[in-house]
């Protein structure tokens, strides 16, 4: 299992430059894990990607649903102070 943030999980669901990079990552371990934000952080992102006109409304609902029923259950809270400690 890897740890992923928000942008690897944007690359694998919208197709760009670094697709096939996410794609590699996903083949050599499928089992990531990341904190909940990224629901939000995904969402901002596909926002942009609308209001830029490289995706519709429909397909970055479709993006939406199928990346969350994918990390759902692999998602975690993050505790501040542990965070700090190891940011420290």
């Amino acid at each position: 299992m890897i740890v992923v943030d928000t942008n690897l999980i944007v690359y694998l669901y919208v197709p760009s430059t670094r697709t096939a990079q996410a794609e590699a990552v996903f083949r050599r371990d499928p089992m990531w894990a990341t904190p909940i934000l990224w629901r939000s952080e995904f969402r901002n992102t596909l926002a942009g990607l609308i209001r830029q006109g490289t995706l519709s409304l429909e397909t970055a609902v479709q993006i939406s649903y199928r990346a969350e029923l994918w990390m759902s259950g692999r998602e975690y809270t993050a505790m501040s102070d542990n965070v700090l400690q190891l940011a420290a």
